[in-house]
């Protein structure tokens, strides 16, 4: 090892013992740098004087004092000189090109990198600010989670004070909805048989009436008007309704039998002990009370009657 060497390990103990933040530390680092520019210089001289002593040309070994004996000498000289040259040049180019394509490479990384910090400290500021909006939302949650919390409590002492003070009536409003609905929906005509009365327009339908059987139009948006009943069930809905008007009709006759004041003659019993009154202007007629089998063969003939009228109506 030469003693430039040894130099330059000693100076790398040197600033490798130093703080690289201190000045000293810049000063032993120059020095450092000094040193091995030096040993660069020295290296390169001695490759070269080993080269200058082994020139090569076509194979063959040649000293450069061997070269500089004459014309024919210099000529080779300069040529070997010439295309080493032109190799080293050759090798440097490929060496800068090389190092061109690294740096823009680099550089490349080096926009990359910055946009990447740029975005980095955008991001920082949105989720600064979302940190701010989350602990806002946080804050407000839980005062609305007091607030709800304060009106149940409310709520249950209001359900306890009503309930205290009365209860409640119970109702059956779905009951009686249904009650009414259906008082309506059998309040409508019933028909039975409806078909269209015009297959092609279909403006219309025709259905017979389930009280008598009469067949009547019916306008397409009028037949919500009317309940629509089955064969079978017009024909238990016509018995029905005659069996009740012949109750009905009963009824009115009994009604109308007990308003009537039946007064039956008695006949004047003959023999010695009967005389005439001749004061009075009329015979008098005592009151006798209607059989119950005169009563009923009366109602059932006025029922008779009144089917008759309906009949010929």
């Amino acid at each position: 090892m030469s003693q430039l060497e040894q130099d330059i390990q000693a100076q790398e103990d040197v600033v490798n013992q130093l703080d690289p933040r201190t000045a000293k530390h810049e000063e032993e680092q120059a020095k450092l740098d000094t040193l091995k520019a030096q040993l660069a210089a020295q290296t390169a001289s001695e490759e070269l004087f080993g080269e200058f002593e082994n020139i090569t040309i076509e194979d063959m070994t040649f000293t450069l004092r061997e070269l500089c004996a004459g014309e024919s000498q210099y000529q080779m000289l300069s040529t070997w000189l010439q295309m080493r040259e032109g190799d080293r040049a050759q090798k440097q180019a490929t060496i800068e090109a090389s190092y061109k394509s690294q740096v823009e490479a680099l550089a490349d990384e080096v926009t990359e990198l910055d946009k990447y910090r740029k975005q980095a400290l955008e991001y920082s500021d949105k989720l600064a600010d979302m940190e701010l909006r989350r602990d806002a939302a946080a804050k407000e949650l839980h005062n609305v989670k007091e607030e709800n919390e304060r009106l149940v409590a409310d709520n249950a002492a209001l359900r306890t004070q009503l309930e205290s003070q009365s209860k409640p009536t119970s109702t059956n409003l779905n009951t009686n909805l249904a009650e009414i609905a259906k008082k309506l929906h059998d309040a409508k005509p019933a028909i039975y048989n409806k078909r269209w009365e015009d297959d092609l327009k279909r403006t219309s339908y025709l259905a017979n009436l389930a009280e008598n059987g009469e067949e009547i139009s019916i306008k397409r948006l009028d037949i919500g008007q009317y309940r629509e009943l089955s064969e079978d069930e017009a024909s238990r809905f016509r018995a029905e309704l005659e069996h009740q008007r012949a109750v009905e009709a009963a009824k009115l006759a009994e009604e109308a039998i007990q308003n009537i004041s039946l007064v039956i003659p008695t006949l004047p019993s003959e023999g010695p002990g009967y005389e005439l009154d001749e004061a009075n202007e009329g015979v008098e007629m005592a009151e006798r009370p209607v059989s119950r089998a005169e009563h009923e063969a009366l109602a059932a003939r006025v029922f008779q009657l009144e089917q008759s009228q309906r009949s010929v109506a």
